[in-house]
């Protein structure tokens, strides 16, 4: 998932220029961008999904869609996560953040204050960190990147 369409955009380029496989059926691929405006490849039957949070959003709360593609998810990458703290479109990020079920992984390469966000973000999502059932590892990878992993129990 990233910020913008742009982004995504790229994203998926360096997806496409990575990874290729043949699918004997159509409707299946490696990777799918949906957004607002456009659709490349199925959302629902491909790999990878590049999205906005805006899209991703939706599809989790579609009573229809979540039904089938939701559990098919077996991590989200949030790119650009320090954009939680953007004033438009901020609050979708943390629900997300939040209603994310499965283990996710929390990117940015321009945290200016790499040690205070740690801080603020390990303390502004207590359920993340405190409950039994979605437990999360706040991992410095460096001065500028992140990665947040939620350990699966239930395995």
């Amino acid at each position: 998932m990233a910020p913008t369409k742009a982004l995504v955009n790229q994203i998926a380029a360096e997806i496409y220029a990575r990874f290729s496989k043949n699918y004997p059926s159509s409707g299946s691929s490696i990777w799918a961008i949906h957004t607002r405006d456009y659709r490349i490849n199925s959302p629902y039957g491909c790999q990878i999904l590049v999205t906005v949070p805006e899209m991703f959003q939706i599809m989790l709360l579609s009573p229809r869609v979540s039904k089938i593609w939701a559990p098919r998810l077996r991590r989200v990458i949030f790119d650009e996560v320090h954009s939680i703290g953007n004033l438009e479109g901020g609050v979708i990020w943390e629900q997300l953040l939040l209603t994310t079920t499965v283990p996710l992984i929390a990117l940015s390469a321009t945290v200016g204050n790499a040690n205070e966000f740690h801080e603020v973000f390990s303390l502004s999502f207590p359920l993340l960190t405190c409950s039994g059932f979605r437990p999360c590892r706040c991992v410095m990878e460096s001065n500028v990147t992140w990665s947040f992993t939620r350990i699966d129990t239930r395995i």
